[in-house]
């Protein structure tokens, strides 16, 4: 019953076959923060939030503005600067939706995904469907971590663009 459970978990993409440790970071107590310019580089493994720092004035009508554009419902919450998408369906992954969350505080903006899985099955009386599962980078193409990582890091990517961010950073959160 286990196995199968791990091929349900592997071929759903909730876990990575990879177990390698990532080469960048072979002590387990350094940093997991990687600060790059917008545009440079690639996400590393296991991150699972982008965040963007701006001087630029209106970021939180600039990243709802966004998200808008790329075809998300938002809620936004001013006082607490919160912008939540509403469910969608992962690119190229309709047994998957997913939520972009971006939180605005001061010059700050950080963004993170989850995942809702759309099929459910049970082991040991514990259900998974209807539990958000949060997405993060992986280094295999076709989980829906992945997908769902990049989409968010594509949309980031356009409010970097936008508000002219000084920095983005990738983190484990």
């Amino acid at each position: 019953m286990l196995k199968e459970l791990l091929i349900l978990f592997l071929v759903f993409g909730i876990i990575d076959a990879s177990v390698a440790q990532d080469p960048a970071y072979p002590d387990p107590n350094q940093s997991r923060e990687r600060v790059r310019p917008a545009g440079d580089s690639e996400p590393f493994k296991g991150a699972n939030t982008i965040t963007l720092i701006s001087g630029a004035d209106n970021l939180f009508t600039t990243v709802g503005q966004i998200l808008t554009e790329e075809g998300y419902t938002v809620k936004a919450d001013r006082e607490f600067g919160s912008i939540v998408t509403d469910e969608r369906s992962a690119p190229n992954n309709p047994q998957h939706g997913m939520v972009i969350k971006a939180f605005v505080k001061n010059n700050t903006i950080r963004m993170s995904a989850t995942i809702q899985p759309h099929m459910s099955f049970s082991y040991a009386g514990v259900t998974t469907s209807g539990t958000p599962i949060p997405a993060e980078y992986r280094n295999t193409n076709m989980t829906v971590h992945r997908i769902v990582f990049l989409e968010l890091d594509r949309v980031a990517r356009l409010i970097a663009d936008a508000v002219a961010a000084q920095k983005l950073t990738y983190s484990v959160r």
